[in-house]
């Protein structure tokens, strides 16, 4: 009893520790002890979770690892708050163009837009359902660059404060229209983002980008996408992230 009572001990020990660890490296702060509680056992269990899913892709079940991140101590209800594509089952995506396979080019195996120079810093879009916008605003980037040459972050931000679903999510094309529609879209340099809603402050004296149109892919068609990524730069895309392991999804 005495050995098995040191054992638990030592796990409770090990335990606390990577809570710690977890709570300074994301700089996690709670209002409560009953909070700081209730977020450590849901830490607990995500963790428990984890390390039950690499065990099974350590035996080949599955072929992608999970890790903790950010999100380890929220619940996956929580997480889904703070999702940023929102269209209907049925309703139209944004009118655009019909992507046409290339013809009489060699699509290669793989390409990084990274090292070529069409792709601005990693960005995070805290709790504010805006990922939409920063797919969107990735891509109008990478296309900034291959016509000018020039890398230019821009402002997610604009978009969340002037257009009319904010942190409530919507899809990329939606983007791309209102960004037309407005325009242009700010640089980032002149209008920071800050992850909640705000007055609109957009200035057409510090655009940096300016959009004609965009194009449709099919959804679902990873040839396509393949072929879209390979001959005209970074892709806006739609990942679902509904099942409960794409939270902590690692590599």
């Amino acid at each position: 009893m005495a050995v098995t009572a040191c054992y638990c001990v030592s796990i409770q020990n090990v335990f606390n520790s990577e809570w710690n660890l977890f709570k300074l490296q994301y700089g996690k702060n709670y209002e409560t002890a009953v909070e700081e509680e209730f977020r450590k056992q849901v830490f607990l269990e995500n963790k428990y979770k984890i390390e039950k899913h690499n065990a099974g892709y350590e035996l080949g079940l599955f072929t992608y690892k999970l890790g903790i991140n950010k999100f380890s101590d929220m619940h996956h209800d929580e997480y889904l708050k703070v999702k940023g594509f929102c269209r209907n089952k049925g309703q139209p995506m944004s009118q655009g163009s019909t992507f046409l396979t290339p013809e009489n080019v060699n699509i290669p195996d793989e390409i990084d837009w990274r090292k070529l120079g069409a792709v601005t810093h990693v960005k995070d879009q805290g709790h504010c359902g805006s990922c939409y916008i920063f797919s969107a605003v990735g891509s109008l980037e990478g296309q900034q660059f291959r016509k000018t040459g020039r890398l230019t972050a821009l402002s997610e931000q604009n978009v969340v404060d002037c257009n009319h679903r904010g942190c409530r999510g919507g899809y990329g094309s939606g983007t791309l229209t209102f960004i037309r529609e407005n325009g242009g879209i700010d640089t980032e340099e002149s209008y920071p983002y800050v992850a909640y809603e705000q007055e609109c402050r957009f200035n057409n004296k510090t655009v940096g980008a300016h959009v004609t149109g965009h194009v449709n892919l099919p959804s679902g068609d990873e040839q396509k996408l393949k072929e879209a990524v390979a001959v005209i730069g970074p892709i806006a895309v739609a990942i679902d992230v509904f099942h409960d392991g794409f939270l902590h999804y690692k590599e």
